[in-house]
């Protein structure tokens, strides 16, 4: 540590004016001394007074023969006392180190100038040098303890020339110790150190003092106080866990113990409050602070006990706080599992301990009746040994009954039994559907089913039966199609072409046989589009026609058909070219009246010849003359299919179907209505104006003959009319026709 000591020294020399007696020459005038500054670093060798500087007010017209200061410890100094001689004088400024300087004394100095028998003499300075004992500060007490604590202290000396020879700290239990008491001693030199008080009294009030000495004498730092600790621990006992029928594990914690030795620690309780070591006791190894825990064992079943953690020190035997707890009553815990698997004879449970209250599981399972409370007495599974969960297999029920069903668990101390859960076993009666029949023809089609549960019998056969008559059954014609649950597939031949069937799927195992729901159809051939609607087919004459209406919305080649669904006129709102609608816009016509097609998007783009356009592959859109060969087969001469307007006799009666759709009128009433197999239908059309019109009354279907652009050729039915209109249908890019498809 270094010291600074600086002394402000100014010598004033005031109007002197010294006269040689030989000659009349000025003398020098001095101004004074002006500035002393005394500084001591542990590397110094003395007590030096540095820059102490004179400063003369003019420069002397005469040689100086020698300058500088002198200085004692009686005042009124001159140059026959100490004195620091310089050579010549260079300058107006000079200045000297004073050396060899006692420590706590009082020196006087001056500053002076010479020249023979002449000196010139500054005021005289009087400076002061320090005490040179240490100066100690004594640290703050820490790590106070039962019987110990730290404290120390700070030295700053004047270590060159009087060295540390002891330094530390003495305390006692009154005021002011000093190294007479109690003490340490500590390492030498300035600077911090620290000090450990040992052998303390417990619970006692101390004062303390750093202290250091040297050759200059003995410096004691401020006193400090503390009190050490009363020795008792922190002690908890923290809790009671894994506890059993006759076991139970202890957990303790010692926070702190004041410094102090652990002699002993452990657990005490007793079936009463407030124990002690006088009674139940465990000694646990290991003396040291933390956690500690026993696992006691031997306790009595159904028993409440009370448990403090215990140690003991130096100055007792102390105890934690009181946890009471009881012991299990021996008896398991369990649950019983919900069943699954439910067959007609057969079903899946079991259980899960989660506690053997003690005492090992011998035996576990699941019991059952037919009445509440099922005991092991009664039917039971034996499913081992041990806690966890367990699975039972029930078998030999009875088909259609209600059981109730509990887990059992048996231990030294008896049997128990979980929740009850009940179930009734099924029915023995396969669960299963029938499948829509597909690829239907004039005289054979695919059908099957899928049995998704066998009643809890083996599926001895199964397959399909069919009939005219509504719910066939295996007495009626029907297919074998293997056994066993899950889909199958079957093929029904040897139909009559256009009559209506009903089918069933049916499945039998030991029990009994069962039926799926029914599904009927029709025995004709059929072809489908695009989006998989099916059709039936017609042969009228030589040709063979769609019985419906189309209604896809895509091309054979899967490109999307605009659907447009606004009562605005299509051209106003841009569609000039394929598009189609549903009458209405309301999709629940297109099922049984098909959709609405522009002509450009029945023909696809097409402008002429024969033309696939909206049609299924093998399919193309009629043409004018088509339509003329169709209706001459009715009975229309050729002259009449030739004309326009209203033609023939009742080819338009033969060529409608479904009475019930057309609204009354001349054509449903003639008595060859419907006789083509044609089967017409009023889906009414889509105008110009985005409107539609006559649904029930009219049947409009496009051709694909181009009279000229932008007209086309179409035909029409009535219900006020039995014959077929033909006319020339002008924007047909604007108008909502029906399309019905001709075979290649």
């Amino acid at each position: 540590m270094k010291h600074k000591i600086t002394i402000a020294l100014i010598l004033t020399f005031i109007s002197i004016a010294i006269f040689w007696a030989c000659k009349d020459e000025e003398l020098p005038y001095v101004t004074g001394i002006n500035k002393i500054e005394l500084t001591i670093t542990e590397d110094s060798t003395s007590y030096v007074f540095t820059e102490i500087t004179c400063v003369l007010n003019k420069t002397p017209n005469f040689a100086i023969e020698q300058y500088g200061f002198c200085w004692d410890t009686i005042a009124n100094v001159n140059i026959e006392k100490q004195t620091n001689n310089f050579s010549k004088l260079t300058s107006q400024t000079f200045q000297k180190n004073i050396e060899s300087l006692l420590p706590n004394k009082t020196y006087y100095v001056k500053a002076y100038i010479q020249n023979g028998d002449v000196v010139i003499y500054s005021n005289e300075l009087t400076i002061y040098t320090l005490d040179a004992r240490p100066i100690v500060i004594t640290s703050e007490i820490t790590n106070i303890l039962g019987n110990s604590a730290e404290s120390g202290g700070t030295v700053n000396a004047y270590e060159t020339l009087f060295p540390i020879t002891q330094r530390g700290v003495c305390w006692a239990k009154t005021q002011n110790p000093d190294i007479a008491d109690s003490l340490t001693v500590d390492s030498l030199g300035n600077g911090n150190y620290n000090s450990k008080l040992l052998n303390l009294e417990i619970g006692a009030n101390y004062f303390v003092r750093a202290y250091a000495i040297n050759s200059e004498g003995i410096s004691y730092g401020e006193e400090k106080s503390f009190s050490t600790l009363d020795g008792v621990p922190d002690l908890t006992t923290d809790s009671i866990k894994n506890i059993t029928a006759t076991s139970a594990t202890f957990y303790g914690n010692i926070i702190e113990n004041d410094g102090l030795e652990i002699i002993e620690k452990g657990f005490c309780w007793n079936t009463s409050t407030n124990p002690t070591i006088a009674n139940n006791i465990v000694v646990v190894t290991g003396n040291v602070l933390g956690s500690f825990l026993q696992e006691i064992t031997s306790l009595e079943v159904i028993e409440t006990y009370y448990v403090k953690a215990y140690m003991k020190n130096s100055e007792g035997t102390f105890y934690g706080n009181e946890i009471s707890f009881s012991t299990n009553d021996g008896i398991p815990d369990l649950t019983t599992v919900e069943a699954t698997n439910i067959a007609a004879t057969s079903v899946t449970s079991g259980g899960n301990i989660t506690d053997d209250g003690g005492f090992a599981i011998t035996v576990r399972g699941v019991c059952w009746s037919t009445s509440t409370n099922p005991v092991n007495a009664d039917a039971h599974t034996t499913d081992g040994t041990g806690t966890g969960s367990f699975i039972s297999n029930l078998t030999g029920l009875n088909i259609n009954t209600a059981y109730y069903v509990r887990a059992y668990a048996t231990n030294t101390n008896g049997t128990v039994y979980g929740n009850e859960i009940s179930f009734t076993t099924n029915d023995g009666i396969p669960d299963l559907t029938t499948a829509e029949a597909t690829n239907i023809t004039s005289t054979s089609a695919t059908g099957g089913g899928n049995i998704t549960d066998n009643g809890g019998f083996a599926i001895t056969a199964r397959g399909v039966c069919w009939s005219t008559i509504t719910n066939p059954a295996i007495t009626d014609a029907h297919t074998t199609d293997g056994a066993g649950t899950g889909s199958f597939t079957s093929s029904l031949t040897g139909l009559t072409e256009l009559m209506t069937y009903y089918v069933r799927a049916y499945a039998t195992n030991e029990n009994v046989t069962v039926y799926g729901n029914e599904v009927s159809f029709i025995a004709r051939n059929t072809v489908s589009d695009y989006d998989g609607n099916i059709y039936g087919i017609v042969t009228i004459g030589t040709q063979t026609w769609m019985e419906e209406n189309l209604k896809t919305t895509h091309y054979s080649d899967g490109t999307a058909i605009q659907l447009v669904e606004s009562s605005t006129s299509w051209s106003a709102l841009g569609y000039t070219d394929k598009a189609m609608c549903y009458y209405d816009n309301s999709l629940s016509h297109a099922n049984t009246y098909g959709a609405l097609y522009t002509w450009a998007a029945a023909m696809n783009g097409a402008t002429s010849g024969t033309v696939q356009g909206v049609c299924p592959d093998g399919w193309h859109l009629p043409s004018d003359g088509e339509w003329k060969e169709l209706e001459v087969y009715l009975g229309m001469s050729q002259a009449e299919a030739d004309a326009e307007s209203w033609r023939g006799m009742n080819e338009g009666s033969k060529l409608a179907g479904n009475p019930e759709l057309w609204s009354n009128g001349d054509l449903e009433n003639d008595v060859e209505f419907g006789t083509s197999g044609f089967s017409a239908l009023p889906a009414g059309r889509r105008h110009s104006d985005g409107l539609f019109y006559n649904l029930s009354t009219g049947a409009n279907f496009w051709t694909a003959t181009e009279y000229s652009y932008p007209v086309a050729w179409s035909r029409c039915l009535n219900s006020i009319y039995t014959g077929v209109y033909r006319s020339k249908l002008y924007n047909y890019t604007d108008v909502g026709y029906s399309v019905r498809c001709i075979k290649d």
